[in-house]
């Protein structure tokens, strides 16, 4: 029964731990577009719905965002899950304190380094949208990003 967002939020989490867990995430490409497609999907569910953002956490969403951060993963994927970060923190100080708790922060700011515009763009809106808590300002602050943001969202 998927009459609430909420249970889809839960349910593409629970996908997502599937997919994202060291074991079974392999480079093959195929697998990554999968989870790349996935993380759209939670980026559309949860962009603007504070339930759909606390379902997703709930079921282990913030983990799994953050595994598929690692900069090893493909460019698609890194782009997906950047842009979903985003839409989990804007707007929601209990997001963006649990993304930074997660030690999502760090894997964003190592992203403003990326090869791709794409990625380095969708971290940079995403470490502003965590910005506005308190909290995750400071961190933001002292990894030294702000400076690397102004730049990447300068650029485009």
């Amino acid at each position: 029964d998927f009459n609430s967002w909420g249970q889809t939020a839960a349910l593409l989490a629970q996908l997502l731990e599937r997919h994202t867990a060291p074991e079974r995430l392999p480079e093959e490409s195929s697998h990554q577009e999968l989870v790349a497609q996935l993380f759209v999907a939670a980026w559309l569910v949860c962009d603007g719905s504070e339930e759909q953002r606390r379902s997703f956490i709930a079921a282990g969403g913030i983990t799994s965002l953050c595994r598929a951060l690692q900069l090893d993963s493909e460019d698609a994927m890194l782009e997906c899950a950047a842009g979903a970060a985003r839409a989990m923190c804007q707007d929601s100080t209990a997001s963006q304190d649990a993304f930074m708790e997660a030690g999502g922060l760090e894997l964003l700011v190592a992203l403003l380094e990326h090869r791709t515009f794409e990625v380095r763009q969708n971290a940079a809106k995403a470490i502003c949208a965590a910005a506005e808590s308190e909290k995750p300002q400071r961190r933001i602050g002292d990894l030294g990003a702000i400076s690397k943001v102004r730049q990447v969202l300068g650029a485009g």
